[in-house]
């Protein structure tokens, strides 16, 4: 009863704490807020925008925020129409895909011109902290009109900086001359962007990317050997090279390359060309099951890009451009195994077709075409209490060169062994001869 009692007692004070914290929470009055709060207003004009903001913090950091907002807003007014001429629209037209990201650029831009803005009205709650602002669009355009001006002053030296580099075939300079273009212009890339030069009207941006696309279908590879051919588990005999191009024709010095093998990772996956502008690969095993692996080099797109421009903008227009890929065939012959074994054999030939497939090597029973010979010879003999097991394996090459040679020997007593038929003895020793003598000898011909 007594518990009952504390019990009620606790709920009742419970319930008037949690009465007393609703009392005391703050409301808002609607008819007590003003008129842009309540509805963004439009004015003829003028570009507006409202924000709000929690006031938690420092008055410095709420109104910040609410400013924040407020120009954000703001800047979501101001439409992006995308010129026919402009870079915006080709990439929307879908040539290298999607404009959603130059258009989120163009928008955020915007804030850039919006200096001029009036801080027309503020208001705030016990909680909240309210901003209006806005911008005559004629002061917005002007500004606007005068800073793609200078800009546009900004971007036509490096334009003719990247003219003359390519004329050169000085791929690296023209690509980050091409970047610098795009770094004065990226406000503007759903505008055109012409100007004349040399009594020529002339697209900074769309030249740009024109140059940036040239030169990543310039850079050619040539291979030393376009094939290699290679007997699977062989180092290749040769070693992959090539030497990076220009598209004249010329050897590129010190340009980087991205090296790819369709059957795994290369101890080199990126160089540079030499003075010479060639490249010589590391030797390494061709281990695939495959007829045929390749050996792709392109230029190393990612290192350029990086290397042109620290605008993450701009290289997000870089990676929009693919260099063109190269390849070196590298041809792998697959062994071909003629097996020659006793009729004592029978019983374990078994294994060692397994062990065959298991490592995807052929058997064939013709000698012609094999690309290696084994020979395999077995006795079972009884020596006093023990019976003697012996397996001899001689492994050749095509021309009869021998490679590998191994007699395995198994003792065992008479008596621990219930079953001393043939299959019950070699199953017996089967484990220990496929470690000992099979895998061994198959690991030869695939060169281990």
């Amino acid at each position: 009863m007594k518990q009952s009692v504390q019990l009620y007692l606790a709920c009742a004070v419970l319930s008037v704490f949690m009465a007393a914290c609703a009392a005391s929470k703050p409301t808002i009055d609607l008819e007590s807020l003003p008129e842009w709060v309540k509805s963004k207003p439009t004015q003829p004009g003028y570009f507006t925008g409202v924000g709000r903001a929690n006031k938690v913090g420092t008055v410095e950091q709420y109104t910040a925020e609410a400013r924040r907002q407020a120009l954000s807003d703001m800047a979501q007014e101001i439409s992006v129409n995308i010129s026919t001429q402009s870079v915006m629209y080709r990439f929307d037209a879908g040539e290298n895909g999607s404009s959603e990201f130059f258009q989120d650029m163009v928008r955020t831009s915007s804030n850039d011109y919006l200096e001029g803005f009036q801080a027309t009205d503020n208001f705030e709650t016990e909680t909240y902290y309210w901003v209006y602002y806005r911008i005559p669009k004629d002061e917005y355009y002007r500004r606007k009109a005068e800073r793609k001006r200078k800009a546009m002053e900004r971007a036509e030296l490096p334009y003719q900086e990247a003219v003359t580099a390519e004329n050169s075939s000085d791929y690296k300079t023209t690509l980050k001359k091409s970047a610098q273009i795009l770094e004065a212009l990226k406000g503007y890339l759903s505008e055109e962007t012409a100007t004349e030069i040399d009594g020529k009207k002339t697209d900074l941006a769309r030249e740009a990317l024109d140059i940036i696309e040239r030169s990543a279908s310039a850079i050619k590879i040539k291979f030393q050997s376009n094939e290699i051919n290679v007997n699977r588990g062989n180092t290749l005999p040769k070693s992959p090279s090539f030497t990076v191009l220009d598209a004249s024709g010329e050897p590129i010095s010190d340009f980087p390359v991205k090296i790819e093998y369709s059957a795994g990772y290369l101890s080199q996956s990126k160089a540079v060309s030499g003075t010479d502008g060639k490249i010589v690969l590391d030797k390494f095993r061709a281990d695939s099951k495959k007829p045929k692996e390749f050996v792709t080099v392109t230029s190393d797109w990612e290192k350029l890009t990086r290397s042109s421009t620290r605008d993450i903008f701009v290289r997000g227009i870089f990676r929009r451009f693919k260099p063109t890929e190269y390849r070196c065939t590298i041809n792998i012959k697959q062994p071909l195994v003629y097996v020659s074994a006793d009729k004592s054999y029978e019983t374990l030939k078994r294994s060692l077709n397994h062990q065959l497939e298991k490592r995807s090597i052929r058997a064939t029973t013709k000698k012609s075409g094999a690309s290696h010979r084994l020979e395999i010879k077995s006795e079972r003999k009884k020596q006093g209490d023990e019976i003697v097991i012996q397996v001899k394996g001689t492994l050749t090459d095509a021309k009869g060169k021998r490679i590998f040679s191994k007699t395995f020997e198994k003792r065992m007593f008479d008596y621990s062994l219930p079953d001393k038929s043939d299959g019950a003895v070699y199953d017996k020793v089967k484990p220990e001869y496929e470690r000992k003598l099979i895998r061994p000898m198959l690991d030869k011909i695939l060169g281990r």
